[in-house]
């Protein structure tokens, strides 16, 4: 078992390069679905368009969605210990890349994550 470790989970999503909704939303329940399993294998999980997405409808005239959603995603991955890459994307991999860049370990799945001592962070709160 090894410490926990902040894991980014990323893969194509497409709501900003207008993929159907239908497949928008699958993109993101599969980006749940791993960060879930991360969260399980007792590691702090975070997926930058989760970060973003809110503050899109907040932008000013001009601004641009995909600069901020890239900017944010790609300021996180430079603070992640690692990456569950869940498919290819301009973004996805550019994530990937920043987080190996320092070090990280890339990942293809949530379950060949390395379990954390203590188990899932929910289990070692107080109270």
């Amino acid at each position: 078992m090894i410490p926990a470790m902040l894991v980014m989970v990323a893969g194509p999503v497409g709501r900003l390069r207008g993929l159907p909704e239908a497949e928008v939303q699958g993109n993101l329940e599969a980006m749940r679905r791993a960060a879930l399993e991360v969260w399980r294998r007792g590691h702090v999980p975070v997926v930058g368009v989760h970060e973003a997405y809110p503050l899109i409808e907040h932008l000013a005239e001009g601004e641009s969605a995909l600069d901020m959603v890239d900017g944010i995603s790609n300021g996180l991955a430079e603070r992640c210990d690692a990456i569950v890459l869940l498919g290819s994307s301009a973004g996805s991999e550019e994530e990937a890349r920043r987080v190996a860049a320092h070090g990280g370990q890339v990942f293809h799945a949530a379950s060949e994550l390395p379990l954390a001592a203590g188990g899932s962070p929910a289990g070692s709160r107080p109270g």
